[in-house]
């Protein structure tokens, strides 16, 4: 589809201020341009569309953006579906409900002030305002597992994200001060490194920089670190399975939304190995395989009491 230069620059422009909500007034500006990096049309005769929600992540994951459902583009043509304002307000409900339930969204980045009933060359449309995550909030992600599950925005589309892509978002949400990837893993030796993966990367850092200092270092230098009077391996040359990866993002998401000064809230069931082993669709045997392979590691800890206990990862 052909996007006038016009309606890009325009398009780009509005991109760099989603860090915040934006206005009313520069969604409206936007309604009716062709879909671009930051406007998705979509049609909704038969309910909420199921892409709306892979729009949603790429939004969140790239620049934000705005999604109209009730409208639909074909060939560069915008065509009205004619809903009824009650139909969008059932709607609006419908998505509400689903952007909280944490079983298909992992953050709830709108307001309800973000989701207005708009009025559209005299036909009613849902206006949903996906702001840009954080860069702690990142990935967003869909259906409890990032791994297949995460988006981003390019142009009018929205792409699929590989699992490389999604593990460096987990490692850019580490603020500066905290950096996962230079977090030191006390309890990991040399055993725990691929080394043909390791020596093949000397190897071309070699040749690129053959004069650095780190290149006079013995391997056991350059790959272990001391901090703080501990002597391990920094987290960036370890790397964890995709199951463990989604293990640590499951206890981090659970203690950002049910622990409060170290205590479960109410009626929240403890994260156990067989509830953890539901929402990856494994065995609770393997689960607590991978978790007593975490703790052992140094990487997490387990808190509270029997009925309200939760994992921690230590940082």
């Amino acid at each position: 589809m052909h996007i006038s230069k016009k309606s890009s620059n325009f398009a780009l422009d509005f991109g760099c201020a989603t860090e915040t909500h934006t206005t009313m007034d520069n969604i409206k500006q936007l309604i009716g341009l062709p879909e671009n990096a930051v406007i998705e049309y979509k049609s909704a005769k038969g309910g909420l569309p199921a892409s709306l929600w892979e729009t949603y992540s790429s939004f969140a994951n790239s620049n934000g953006g705005i999604i109209v459902l009730g409208v639909k583009e074909k060939n560069g043509h915008l065509t009205s579906d004619n809903l009824t304002e009650d139909q969008l307000i059932a709607y609006k409900k419908n998505f509400c409900d689903i952007v909280h339930n944490r079983e298909k969204v992992s953050a709830t980045l709108v307001t309800e002030n973000d989701v207005t009933i708009e009025n559209w060359q005299g036909s009613s449309i849902l206006v949903i305002n996906v702001p840009r995550a954080r860069f702690d909030q990142r990935p967003v992600f869909l259906n409890h597992n990032p791994f297949g599950n995460t988006y981003v925005r390019h142009n009018e589309g929205d792409y699929l994200c590989s699992d490389e892509d999604v593990r460096i978002m987990f490692a850019d949400a580490e603020s500066q001060d905290h950096s996962f990837d230079r977090k030191i893993l006390k309890n990991y030796t040399l055993d725990d490194l691929d080394m043909p993966t390791i020596l093949a990367y000397r190897n071309r850092f070699k040749w690129r920089n053959e004069v650095h200092p780190w290149i006079l270092q013995k391997k056991q230098e350059q790959l272990t670190r001391q901090k703080g009077g501990q002597n391990g391996v920094e987290h960036d040359v370890v790397k964890l399975t995709d199951r463990q990866h989604i293990i640590m993002s499951l206890i981090r998401q659970f203690v950002v939304e049910h622990v409060v000064d170290g205590v479960v809230e109410d009626g929240v069931e403890k994260l156990s190995a067989r509830v953890i082993a539901q929402k990856v669709k494994s065995s609770t045997r393997t689960i607590q395989r991978e978790l007593s392979y975490l703790q052992e590691k140094g990487l997490i800890k387990y808190k509270g009491t029997d009925t309200k206990g939760y994992y921690e990862i230590i940082e």
